[in-house]
């Protein structure tokens, strides 16, 4: 951070950044997900085993369906 602080020419500066500081930066920093998406299903009364995986997609290979 003190070498860029030390750099006067933006386009030099931007360049030691984006090649220097921040891949040094990412090495040194832990990352975790900031968003998360919350999914919200509806079906019918009359389809059973339908089953949902935490990401949103849904298997309906074992489902089966009834008139309610």
């Amino acid at each position: 951070i003190d070498k860029q602080q030390k750099i006067s020419d933006p386009a030099a500066r931007k360049t030691s950044i984006q090649t220097e500081l921040m891949p040094a930066l990412a090495k040194q920093m832990p990352s975790f997900g900031l968003f998360t998406s919350v999914l919200i299903h509806a079906h019918n009364k009359g389809l059973k085993d339908l089953y949902i995986y935490p990401n949103g997609p849904m298997d309906l290979a074992k489902a089966s369906w009834t008139a309610v």
